[in-house]
């Protein structure tokens, strides 16, 4: 490194795949760290579900396994054991070490709980908010011993040495999401994490945009989900950077946010039984839409207990009951129900199987992936299932198939009614090109070679190399 620069880049994961993104930015002995999660590939997942996890080597078999990577001094000695080549984190050494993670969603976040303590991790105000809720109804991460610190309002700086790193708002769909504007002596980055302009919060993104330029971004780390547009399946169909003109605008066929409950309750319109929605609980956003979908149709929503917590503690909406399962009923029948069970429990009228049967039109139910089987207590003739970007999100995902046998066999229509939390592939070419940065760096894609540059240059980082910040560039 020359002794004009003292900036140093790595990338460690997350170039050519849907999220695992993990980037450092080093000066001196100042180092953070963002994203934290492992990418998302379930055909190749040997973690299914059914591997049992290994509690008291789960680092060293997300390393062997590329889950997580070896970043050099950010895991403790005692988790290395039996691995060879990674700097176990000293404090001393790494004192002046954080890592900051943009939003909640696992490909982002899955190994914040195997960071030593003495690690500050970052997040935004609102992503530490809903977090603790997801860790109370088990939908934390593995390890976690961590009081996750919330970056400062008012778009204040967290410093970690000379290292300045500001959380700018980006629209996205998880509450919480931000982009991450760095600064160092030696220039300035901008890591977009994920985002779009067609949630609810599009001017979140806009402002992010327009906060960037304000600040500088010589270098923009870009995600690149949607480079490679999906067909109707979710399978992706390359194109070429040629055919990629910047737009604002959304491309037909994609569907808005702020139309979801519109676009449901049509569905669920022409239903005559038990409507049924797959949506995912952390999506806080989309469970007010199926209230308000149901709303709409006549139903009334009823959610499962976990998502009925998060709507209780994060939200206004109240117009839904809670679903009781024989293994929820049985729990607060013998006062063995978790706290935040007890608290949902009470704020909410509750319903069963044999109440929703009594009159199936009347309901659109929550039946998240894990709870399938809840299906065989209910009567679903002449319903619907629609499937809202729950799990499991595509055909990519080998359980897709499982599912849509299984709602086959109890002869229950499907219907897929979804909105991406990404934004397609002319939007990005759009913010890559309003930002214009010397030099763009395309990841979190499998085809980030799509996303040109308008005039800088464009870098597809190698595993393994160190870039230096240099004149607006990384070398």
């Amino acid at each position: 490194m020359s002794a004009s620069s003292k900036t140093s880049v790595r990338f460690w994961s997350g170039l050519r795949t849907i999220g695992g993104t993990v980037v450092t930015v080093q000066y001196e002995d100042a180092k953070i760290v963002f994203d934290f999660g492992a990418a998302y590939n379930p055909a190749a997942n040997v973690l299914d579900g059914q591997v049992r996890l290994r509690q008291g080597a789960l680092l060293h078999d997300y390393i062997r396994l590329g889950t997580l990577p070896g970043v050099d001094g950010l895991y403790e000695a005692e988790q290395l054991r039996g691995l060879s080549g990674i700097r176990p984190f000293d404090r001393e050494r790494d004192a002046r070490t954080a890592v900051f993670i943009s939003h909640l969603h696992y490909d982002h976040m899955l190994g914040i709980g195997l960071i030593p303590e003495h690690i500050p991790v970052y997040m935004s105000r609102m992503s530490r908010r809903l977090y603790r809720r997801l860790h109370k109804i088990g939908e934390g991460v593995a390890g976690s011993r961590h009081r996750f610190q919330a970056m400062p309002g008012g778009l204040q700086p967290v410093r970690i040495g000379a290292i300045e790193v500001t959380a700018l708002p980006v629209d996205h769909d998880i509450l919480g999401a931000c982009a991450f504007h760095i600064r160092t002596p030696d220039g300035t980055i901008l890591y977009t994490g994920d985002l779009r302009f067609h949630g609810n919060h599009p001017e979140w993104t806009e402002a992010m945009m327009a906060k960037a330029k304000e600040l500088g971004a010589d270098i923009l780390i870009i995600e690149g989900t949607m480079l490679n547009l999906p067909n109707d399946d979710g399978l992706p169909v390359d194109v070429k950077p040629a055919d990629l003109a910047p737009s604002r605008e959304l491309p037909e066929g994609w569907t808005r946010e702020p139309d979801m409950p519109g676009l449901v309750a049509n569905r669920l319109l022409a239903a005559n039984g038990l409507a049924l929605v797959n949506t995912a609980p952390r999506n806080v956003e989309r469970l007010v839409s199926m209230a308000e979908a149901a709303r709409q149709a006549g139903r009334m929503a009823v959610f499962e207990p976990e998502s009925a917590y998060l709507l209780h503690t994060m939200t206004a909406c109240r117009d839904f009951l809670v679903y009781e399962s024989d293994t929820t009923s049985r729990l607060l029948a013998a006062g063995k129900a978790p706290g935040w069970l007890r608290k949902t429990a009470i704020r909410s009228v509750l319903i069963n199987a044999a109440g929703v049967n009594r009159s199936p039109s009347r309901y659109l139910l929550q039946n998240t992936y894990g709870n399938l089987l809840e299906l065989l207590d209910l009567d679903t003739s002449g319903g619907i299932y629609v499937h809202s970007d729950g799990v499991p999100l595509g055909s990519f995902d080998p359980t897709y198939g499982k599912l849509l046998a299984f709602l086959e066999s109890l002869g229950l229509p499907f219907a897929a009614v979804r909105c991406s939390g990404h934004a397609p592939a002319e939007n990005l070419k759009y913010i890559a090109d309003m930002i214009d940065p010397p030099t763009l760096v395309p990841l979190h894609s499998f085809h980030p070679e799509l996303l040109l540059p308008k005039s800088g240059v464009q870098l597809l980082p190698e595993y393994g190399r160190t870039y230096r910040l240099e004149g607006g560039r990384l070398l």
